[in-house]
């Protein structure tokens, strides 16, 4: 079973250490393959070409809302980000591709979210310069 960010699927084996499953939504399949270690559990995956690693997240600083606030703003770069706050929750919206998804937070700066990990840079002053998308390596500057 792959936990992605929340959406729970099964996965079917098909050789060592690869398998494939159906996305829970789209029902769209992919690919996922286990990086084996000497020792120790797993630590990357490969899911459709892109890595991923193993967070402990016991080991992670705690999360902090009180933070969200100064997050909330609009980041551009090829596509026009917007941050809020609703229900408690932080949000991002793509204006590109029309879509909103809900911010789960890591740590004190770090997102997870459907299109990966987000993270919120910010200066010695404690401004919000930018975010970036490290799955994609993608710079947002905070724009308003």
């Amino acid at each position: 079973m792959l936990d992605f960010n929340g959406q729970k699927a099964p996965l079917q084996a098909s050789r060592t250490n690869l398998y494939f499953g159906r996305h829970p939504e789209s029902g769209e399949m992919y690919s996922l393959y286990l990086l084996p270690e000497e020792a120790g559990p797993v630590q990357y995956i490969m899911v459709e070409g892109f890595r991923f690693k193993r967070i402990e997240r016991e080991a992670l600083l705690v999360p902090d809302p009180s933070l969200w606030r100064s997050f909330v703003g609009t980041y551009r770069d090829f596509d026009t980000l917007t941050i809020a706050i609703k229900d408690d929750l932080l949000y991002g919206y793509s204006a590109q591709l029309g879509h909103g998804t809900v911010l789960v937070p890591l740590d004190r700066t770090r997102f997870i979210t459907e299109g990966g990990l987000v993270e919120f840079l910010i200066d010695e002053s404690g401004k919000v310069l930018a975010l970036a998308m490290r799955e994609h390596s993608t710079y947002y500057p905070k724009v308003g």
